[in-house]
């Protein structure tokens, strides 16, 4: 993999997915019609959520399981799991499948986020084994933009929590397929500032690896507008090519993604220790990808993260510190 390459799937690797999928404002629909359904016990969690997708531009509603029509809403999502009480358990069975339920009923501090139909109308449940495991992954489900559903057009920076002054420091290692080990920070802060006379919340990702020399000084820049297009700018070495323009293009512009349906996130709650400290974090496993998320650490959660690259090399992010 050509060393531009991996440095960035490296940095793309803590961004939202959200961000990776915007599209310009002119191109996103009317605000969804989103009902958030949940019992008494899970109404925190919901309330919490509601606010997100409002900050996001959503038009939401907070409603018990007995106050839902189906047919007035573009988007539902039940907070709880097939168990949970108040009518929310009927509504989860109806969504999800007997490997989700299985999971979410019998794996001890679990928890899933699942996209699927009720009724014809797409449904995402996020729940846990208890209420501490659903208020977790609805704290996941904020910080990763609502990825993989009709929602994550929604998942601004202001929507999953970015707030000027906050940042993460990460130690990189990466191991080569031939064996060559790179190391390298990568420091990730979100700035209310101005580029190119376009002003707006910024995020700006500097990536250093000493023993690469200039090539590996690298800064990404991702700038929100009050419209919710993202705009990318890079500063990059000579060797790299140089500085890029400022673009406000937003990335992979067009490429509007469709949504997942089935199994997007089976987690489970442990207590996990980084140089940053010691967190309460859900661990996330894909087929490349193993990676912890604690919801008080700013820019995404992650505190670490294990990771297959397409062409066999591994990279390891482990939380250094944070603040804001």
């Amino acid at each position: 993999m050509p060393l531009r390459l991996w440095l960035t799937v490296a940095l793309i690797s803590l961004l939202p997915l959200s961000v990776l999928g915007a599209v310009p404002s002119a191109a996103q629909p009317p605000a969804l019609r989103v009902a958030i359904v949940a019992n008494s016990v899970d109404r925190p969690a919901g309330e919490e959520l509601l606010n997100a997708l409002r900050a996001g531009g959503a038009n939401p509603e907070l409603l018990r399981p007995d106050e839902l029509n189906v047919s007035e809403f573009d988007v539902i999502v039940v907070l709880g799991g097939p168990d949970a009480y108040e009518g929310v358990g009927n509504l989860t069975s109806t969504i999800i499948d007997q490997d989700a339920a299985h999971f979410v009923r019998h794996i001890v501090n679990s928890s899933i986020i699942y996209n699927g139909l009720l009724n014809g109308t797409d449904a995402v449940v996020v729940a846990g084994i208890t209420r501490r495991e659903t208020a977790l992954a609805a704290k996941v489900f904020i910080a990763e933009g609502f990825a993989n559903t009709k929602l994550y057009v929604y998942g601004t920076f202001e929507a999953t929590g970015y707030r000027p002054g906050q940042f993460a420091v990460y130690n990189v290692t990466v191991e080569l397929v031939n064996g060559t080990v790179i190391n390298g920070t990568i420091t990730s802060r979100v700035l209310e500032g101005e580029i190119g006379g376009v002003r707006g919340m910024m995020r700006e990702d500097s990536m250093l690896f000493p023993s690469l020399g200039e090539r590996g000084n690298l800064t990404f820049r991702w700038l929100q507008l009050e419209n919710g297009s993202i705009c990318t700018q890079a500063l990059l070495p000579n060797s790299m090519g140089g500085p890029r323009d400022f673009n406000c293009t937003p990335l992979w512009a067009g490429r509007e993604r469709p949504p997942t349906y089935g199994l997007l996130y089976k987690m489970v709650a442990e207590v996990r220790s980084v140089p940053a400290g010691e967190f309460l974090a859900l661990r996330i496993l894909t087929a490349t990808t193993m990676k912890w998320v604690a919801p008080e650490v700013p820019l995404g959660g992650v505190i670490e993260l294990s990771q297959i690259l397409s062409d066999g090399s591994m990279q390891t992010l482990t939380l250094l510190s944070y603040g804001g």
